[in-house]
């Protein structure tokens, strides 16, 4: 399989828990990383953010510690790329 094409990948994402909310994901173009992430909000009410690093996918627990989901009913989902 080439490394480099979507592939089902049910073990990276586990550690967000469960997805209560719609999956966003976008190009990063920064330095060092050039690469798709995602967001999506957690069965615990946070916004869980995954990066690639090294060629793995990285879960960034710690950025969204407020819990999301009254934001959500206030704006769209647009806003939460500025949320950090």
């Amino acid at each position: 399989m080439n490394e480099k094409s979507w592939h089902l990948d049910p073990v990276s994402f586990r550690a967000g828990g469960r997805v209560t909310c719609g999956i966003s994901a976008v190009f990063e173009t920064q330095e060092g990383r050039k690469h798709a992430s995602v967001f999506y909000i957690g069965e615990d009410g946070f916004l869980h953010y995954y990066y690639v690093r090294d060629g793995n996918w990285r879960h960034d627990g710690e950025a969204f510690k407020r819990p999301v989901l009254p934001l959500l009913l206030t704006t769209d989902m647009n806003l939460l790329y500025s949320y950090r």
